[in-house]
């Protein structure tokens, strides 16, 4: 590709980005009686960047089986939620058999701050496609969870890396790739002459600049 100048996004701000997934690793309790329940949250964000918290709710109602919901506190949306209850149940393993994949579209529409309707999907699986909530005996307990939204952020600075690519940095965490430094290289490092401020120039001596 051709060589161009590098731009600095100094005084940018990234905007935010509403939630799309998330992802919770967490263990029913086999054992438990019926009408036990087990209660465990995620922060998501809506598309101006404020958090919402999001509880997600198990009841067991027989062996093997649990009712599920995700709620957000009230006021926090004015609308009818949808798709975010359901029933989840296990083999004799312990592992989830229904539902599979991901819950998707759970909507938490008519949002007081003017935000688009919050709407994601509850990925159920890993990388390896493994059940990511499981039934054990042991204690019903949520050890991990993961979302894709942020809050806005400003740019705080840049990093170089050893091939030369520059990553922007913003206050919310996030990083983007804006370009990449050339690097050239000749046949005679020593057939350079320097020109000052750290330039150099070639010579038939040091060989024609390869640049990549």
């Amino acid at each position: 590709s051709s060589l161009g100048a590098l731009n600095l996004p100094i005084g940018s701000t990234e905007a935010a980005k509403a939630t799309q997934n998330f992802s919770l690793t967490a263990n029913l309790n086999a054992g438990a009686a019926v009408g036990t329940p087990f209660s465990t949250s995620v922060q998501v964000y809506d598309s101006l960047g404020q958090t919402h918290q999001a509880t997600i709710s198990f009841t067991k109602t027989a062996a093997n089986t649990w009712n599920y919901s995700v709620t957000l506190p009230p006021g926090d949306f004015t609308g009818v939620a949808a798709n975010n209850t359901g029933t989840m149940t296990f083999d004799a393993t312990g592992t989830l058999v229904n539902p599979t994949g991901s819950l998707a579209a759970i909507t938490f529409p008519g949002l007081p701050n003017g935000a688009s309707d919050l709407s994601f999907n509850w990925n159920l699986d890993d990388a390896a496609g493994n059940p990511t909530i499981s039934q054990t005996t042991a204690a019903s307990a949520g050890s991990a969870s993961h979302q894709d939204g942020f809050t806005s952020g400003v740019y705080t600075g840049f990093t170089v890396d050893s091939s030369g690519i520059i990553t922007a940095n913003y206050s919310n965490e996030q990083k983007q790739i804006i370009g990449q430094v050339a690097i050239a290289t000749v046949a005679n490092n020593q057939g350079l002459i320097v020109t000052g401020n750290n330039n150099c120039m070639t010579t038939t001596a040091s060989g024609q600049a390869n640049v990549g």
